[in-house]
């Protein structure tokens, strides 16, 4: 059985501001700085983004 509290909701990840905040700083390195409720909304947005890539980098 799953709780409620464990189930992070896409929406809540995928918010304006999480985007934003994630451009902003979209490093792994950078997650130290956040608290423990920031890394958790920045993890799932930085593995998507590097799915996306395929390991390229996408400056041109």
């Amino acid at each position: 059985m799953f709780s409620y509290n464990k189930i992070i909701n896409v929406l809540e990840v995928y918010s304006k501001r999480n985007i934003y905040d994630y451009l902003s700083r979209p490093d792994i390195e950078f997650d130290k700085d956040y608290s423990d409720a920031g890394q958790k909304f920045r993890q799932p947005i930085y593995k998507d983004d590097q799915k996306s890539k395929n390991g390229r980098s996408c400056w041109l």
